[in-house]
């Protein structure tokens, strides 16, 4: 497979931080959502945007809405399609009354409680309030619909210290009703140094063949794949490649992976030598465990990645939204400023 950048929009553009993305198509018309907040940090007041765009002219928004929590910080929404509705997974940072910060968030996630919310529309316009759903401090990161219902793979809140996140399943007829089904993957320490990798977080859910589940999930050392076909026996494999997995897509030409790869520079002692950059990029995606393949790296810099994926209107285009401080042509926009705009490229593929 192969990709080309065709087209490069900014969508968002307003000063505020805004970021984490995703990107869908129903009925007609394409969703982005997004979220808005005065930094990437936790701090209230945390929006999602949830812009539609009309067919044949995606760059311009046809109508938007804005969902949040009271006193809360919502992030990473998720848009599902179906034929029914169109459906919103996120997460939510809400004060915790034990802190001595109790009247208010904390930069430190594990300080605060994280609530799953979801919400849904069915005339792409009027969406329900947002809902909270799974466990509290269980973060239900992607979804995929399957006959018996939505399968929902989220992880727990752990620490650098304490190393306690873990890679969790709900499964329920609706979002409203998910019910924990297991842990098909713990957290463990990262001693020693040959130890596999550790606190996995941000699992992105996939269906590569018929009857098998494919989870792609990030931890502290490396991109890791899970692969099963009962959901109790999963057989994962370890990658060393950076990657923060976002969002995945089934093409004409084989599986997309969006995701925002870390790049470090190291001396020949394995020591890192320069702070690390981070960039946005599509790889192939095999079926199998073999090793993502680049593609193509969008143009991004400083904070930025988290991007959605969606099939384009043209043969053989893939339309994905992503979030960036700056492009690598504007070094004016230094990455310790605050805001991030969102941008829509148009890439086409080919075998």
């Amino acid at each position: 497979m192969h990709a080309e950048l065709i087209d490069l929009a900014m969508i968002a553009n307003d000063g505020l931080h805004n970021a984490f993305t995703s990107l869908c198509q129903w009925q007609g018309q394409y969703y982005c959502a997004w979220r808005t907040a005065p930094t990437h940090h936790i701090t209230p007041p945390g929006h999602l945007v949830i812009s539609q765009r009309a067919l044949g002219n995606i760059t311009n928004e046809a109508f938007r809405t804005v969902l949040t929590v009271p006193n809360g910080d919502c992030r990473d929404p998720r848009l599902y399609a179906t034929p029914e509705a169109l459906y919103l997974l996120c997460g939510g940072y809400l004060p915790a009354p034990h802190q001595h910060h109790w009247h208010g968030l904390s930069r430190v996630s594990t300080d605060n409680i994280l609530q799953t919310y979801w919400s849904y529309t069915t005339d792409g316009q009027t969406w329900a309030p947002l809902s909270p759903t799974m466990r509290p401090n269980t973060w239900g990161w992607s979804s995929i619909r399957r006959q018996q219902g939505w399968l929902v793979a989220g992880y727990t809140m752990g620490t650098i210290h304490d190393l306690s996140g873990s890679i969790v399943l709900y499964a329920g007829g609706d979002f409203d009703n998910l019910t924990y089904i297991g842990t098909p993957y713990d957290g463990i320490t990262p001693e020693p140094a040959d130890a596999p990798h550790y606190l996995p977080c941000e699992p992105v859910l996939w269906q590569p063949t018929p009857g098998t589940i494919a989870c792609c999930v990030r931890t502290e050392r490396g991109l890791d794949s899970g692969v099963t076909r009962d959901l109790a026996h999963w057989r994962w494999s370890n990658s060393t490649q950076q990657l923060h997995p976002s969002a995945i897509l089934e093409t004409p030409h084989g599986w997309l992976l969006a995701a925002r790869e870390v790049i470090t520079t190291r001396s020949r002692k394995g020591e890192t030598t320069t702070p690390p950059t981070w960039r946005t990029a599509l790889y192939e995606l095999p079926a199998g465990h073999a090793t993502p393949r680049h593609l193509l790296t969008l143009p991004s810099a400083g904070d930025c990645g988290y991007a959605g994926l969606a099939l384009g209107e043209e043969k053989d285009s893939v339309y994905v939204s992503f979030y960036s401080q700056h492009l690598p042509d504007n070094p004016q926009h230094a990455s310790v400023l605050p805001d991030a705009n969102v941008w829509l490229a148009t890439v086409t593929i080919g075998a």
